[in-house]
């Protein structure tokens, strides 16, 4: 199972916290169980910050004998070269392990770095550290080197994937043709859709169990004098209990440091400080207001230049710098470990829980971790500033980890499916709508979608590019519907031209804030291929524009869609929206022009450098409104409601003539 010689693996093992051992038990099984075929899904790793994550992934990566060539994908570039020495050795050299050097060479591929490696090397005794950015870059620009990973990679390892947009990545990482494990402190169930997870292989240890293990530090909520920023823009002040200035929250955490705490600036090992906030503006005044009062401080963010002693661009090493105070907005959220960062406090606010949770996690690192003492472990102390917002998504937090206690990762697993067609059951048999009699819908009965459908004249048209097959965009529709949660139903198959999709989307009622109530809405997908041109009606809203690899590229050309516009007696154009080619300081920059007839307006000194990004109006002999947007290619038509499937095709014929194959002059005004 390991490649370690028995006595030396003993050693390891011995050192090794239980929660470690138990999920690295729990994964070679499942390494064992992908190759021999009971399982072709991913598997799932969650763990607190704190509590032993990075141990697991070096040592699946480099001690397990069923392991070769090792991917370990972060999504960002701290935690890629954090994790990167905790393989080379760091981690082993923490618990006391003692070894010459690992089995393996590490390669930490940053941007400016070179991944030279050919299809004939023997990678088994590699392991490659890269961001998604990276894998995606190398997916887009090296097919070649691509291939080559894909091929050889014997294990991927995936640190908090949800942290980058699932589009850009989430595809590649499935060409990996390897068993695919997702660390997170966090999961929830999109993590289950975008990497298709299996129950059976998911291992949990949760933050209340490291918590009761002296594993972390538990987490102490202090509420604080609130900050005045948080009161609604429209409320009335009638209290002075609000800290009104930058001074005066460094006051309060001074206040709470010194007095209530009873710790002092000036000693080596004293208790460190994270404020979170949302700009340099704000780290820079806190930063200065620190400094004033005698206390060292470090502000980080991307847009400092090192000009003085304080501002930093890169996260320094805690280990070589002494300041008491850390103040950033991105920087500190993952990749700091070191037990002195005991205090966090929020400037200005996080907006959702996994984010907190990170942020929390700086602060949940333990001294003196699994070791039995009479002394009771110190908490990590949340100042909270916000009159309750992030203590309640911390709150709400803690049941989700109290639930993932009780009944494991069963509760990652809700069907969509199983709760769409329940409400299917419980509809009525029967009912007068409109004017006559409905029954209800059902996707397990097949409908005549061009009589039972309906829909408004609306639609994008879009390049076809050579590329270009109906049915595998369709695939992709219906596979990018199924990871977001939407149960989607083709119709149409047998149409080589005509794909329609009815998807049924669940949200949460927009009034409930710890609750919920999940609303059903019926979506509409429809799309066209004509010879050079695709046509698109999404309800949802959804842009399919530039997705070149499946074929579709842009808007069509702006002049073909003037031609909607053509001259004539009833031609008129009453609304234009202009964006201003001039940039300069001065100039407006966009703005809305509407008359009864635009083209007989006076024309302004610089109607020249406008550019009409989108019009409404009527076209010659057609009594009928209608809207372009030239930018993405947008259609509406209006005046006549939904139509059927069948005359929303017919008027779809009617603009491929008018706007590709029918010559006419247009509308000169802006044009």
């Amino acid at each position: 199972m390991f490649t370690l010689p028995e006595d030396k693996f003993n050693e390891l093992w011995d050192l090794l916290w239980k929660p470690q051992k138990d999920a690295i038990t729990q994964m070679i099984l499942y390494i064992k169980n992908y190759h021999e075929k009971p399982t072709n899904m991913s598997a799932l790793v969650q763990m607190p910050t704190g509590s032993g994550k990075s141990g697991v992934i070096a040592v699946l990566s480099t001690y397990v004998k069923e392991v070769g060539l090792t991917l370990v994908l972060t999504p960002r570039k701290i935690l890629r070269n954090q994790i990167s020495e905790d393989i080379k050795g760091r981690f082993y050299n923490r618990i006391g392990f003692k070894i010459e050097r690992i089995p393996k060479e590490v390669i930490n591929v940053s941007k400016g770095s070179i991944l030279d490696i050919s299809a004939s090397d023997d990678l088994d005794n590699f392991v490659i550290v890269m961001t998604f950015n990276m894998l995606s870059r190398i997916f887009r620009e090296k097919k070649d080197l691509f291939n080559i990973l894909s091929k050889k990679t014997s294990l991927l390892l995936v640190d908090e994937g949800h942290y980058e947009p699932a589009d850009n990545w989430s595809q590649v990482t499935r060409d990996v043709n390897a068993p695919t494990i997702l660390f997170t402190a966090t999961p929830y169930r999109n993590d289950f859709n975008i990497f298709n997870i299996d129950l059976k292989n998911v291992f949990t240890f949760t933050f209340n169990s490291a918590v009761s293990g002296n594993y972390i530090r538990d987490i102490k909520v202090i509420e604080r004098t609130p900050l005045k920023r948080s009161l609604s823009f429209y409320s009335r002040d009638l209290s002075t209990e609000v800290l009104r200035s930058p001074s005066d929250f460094v006051n309060d955490i001074i206040d709470f440091y010194e007095k209530e705490m009873g710790f002092s600036k000036s000693e080596t090992n004293s208790p460190r400080i994270i404020i979170r906030c949302d700009n340099k503006y704000s780290i820079q005044n806190l930063a200065e207001n620190f400094i004033a009062k005698g206390y060292s401080c470090v502000g980080i963010h991307e847009n400092f230049k090192q000009t003085t002693s304080w501002k930093r661009k890169i996260v320094p090493k805690p280990e070589k710098t002494d300041a008491i105070v850390w103040i950033h907005q991105f920087k500190l959220i993952e990749g700091i470990d070191d037990h002195r960062f005991q205090i966090l406090a929020i400037y200005d606010k996080i907006k959702n829980t996994r984010s907190l949770v990170q942020q929390i996690g700086r602060i949940t690192r333990n001294p003196d971790p699994e070791k039995e003492t009479n002394k009771e472990t110190p908490p990590g102390y949340f100042l909270e500033h916000w009159r309750g917002f992030h203590s309640n998504l911390w709150e709400g937090f803690l049941k989700y980890d109290e639930a993932l206690d009780v009944n494991g990762p069963v509760i990652f697993y809700f069907s969509n499916q199983d709760l769409v067609s329940k409400l299917i059951e419980i509809q009525p048999k029967m009912a007068y709508v409109l004017g006559r009699f409905c029954f209800p819908f059902n996707f397990k009965v097949k409908i005549d979608p061009k009589k039972d459908i309906k829909l408004p004249l609306r639609v994008v048209l879009l390049h076809k590019l050579e590329s270009f097959i109906m049915k595998d965009f369709i695939a992709f529709i219906m596979k990018t519907y199924k990871e977001d949660n939407i149960e989607p139903e083709e119709y149409c198959e047998k149409i080589a031209d005509l794909g329609v999709i009815l998807s049924v989307r669940l949200k949460n009622s927009p009034f409930l804030m710890n609750h919920t109530f999940l609303e059903p809405n019926l979506f509409l997908t429809v799309i066209k291929e004509f010879e050079d041109i695709i046509a698109i009606y999404d309800s949802s809203g959804k842009s399919w524009m530039g997705y070149e690899r499946l074929g579709i590229g842009h808007s069509i050309d702006v002049e073909k869609l003037k031609k909607l516009f053509r001259r004539g007696e009833d031609a008129n154009l009453k609304t234009v929206s202009l964006l201003n080619s001039n940039i300069g300081t001065s100039a407006i920059r966009s703005r809305t022009i509407t008359a009864s007839s635009i083209e007989e307006t006076v024309s302004g000194f610089d109607d020249y450098a406008q550019i009409c990004t989108t019009a409404e109006g009527y076209s010659s002999g057609d009594k009928i409104r209608q809207y372009v947007g030239f930018s993405r290619g947008r259609i509406s038509r209006y005046n006549r409601g939904n139509v059927l499937l069948s005359e929303y095709l017919d008027w779809l014929d009617e603009l491929y003539y008018n706007v590709i194959i029918k010559p006419g002059r247009v509308l000169s005004v802006f044009s």
